[in-house]
């Protein structure tokens, strides 16, 4: 009765929204990524908001290739590891101590962690390891991950614009073999609705 209670009181004080938009990674130095990102808010106080979302990562193929990843490939003859993310999903809280109002603009600037899974996809071709049977047995992954950054939006009380810097940390498994730390920098922008 008491968590009923408290569930309804603390639907009453909050509101729900949703966000849109795209993610970048900035760090990887052999290939592009670039995703769709949607997200569902949950205000539950008026600085912290609970929020799931999921980003979805389409393969760019040879194009997503950075100028190093072709240099190694076709010049040093070298195999890069070519892991990319295919989805990405998140539950972060959302902290926004720093808040300021400019008439009819709002801005709230703070930072946010929690958990999440990314799903990454080894580019065999490039690994030289079509028909490898260990390779192909961790070709795709699940790999549980961190997720936290800064974050900072303006705009009204509605509809607000976001920018976040993000971080993720997991171990993947190469061409079924090698245990590689990776860690994902990310840029998001996203508009918000609530």
């Amino acid at each position: 009765m008491v968590a009923a209670l408290l569930l309804v009181s603390l639907s009453l004080a909050s509101s729900l929204g949703f966000a849109a938009g795209g993610q970048g990674l900035l760090n990887d130095p052999f290939q592009r990524a670039l995703g769709a990102r949607i997200s569902g808010l949950w205000a539950v106080r008026p600085a912290l908001d609970l929020e799931v979302g999921i980003v979805g990562f389409p393969s760019l193929g040879n194009s997503a290739l950075r100028p190093l990843t072709n240099q190694l490939i076709n010049e040093n003859h070298v195999a890069p590891d070519i892991s990319a993310p295919r989805w990405q999903a998140h539950l972060v809280a959302v902290g926004l101590p720093l808040q300021a109002r400019f008439g009819s603009l709002q801005s709230r600037s703070g930072f946010y962690g929690g958990l999440g899974l990314i799903q990454t996809v080894d580019d065999l071709e490039l690994l030289q390891a079509q028909g490898d049977p260990q390779a192909m047995a961790t070709q795709v992954q699940w790999h549980g991950t961190p997720v936290y950054g800064i974050t900072s939006e303006v705009g009204t009380e509605q509809i607000r614009a976001r920018v976040r810097m993000e971080s993720t940390h997991y171990v993947e498994t190469v061409n079924g073999t090698t245990l590689e730390m990776k860690g994902g920098r990310a840029l998001v922008v996203e508009v918000l609705w609530h």
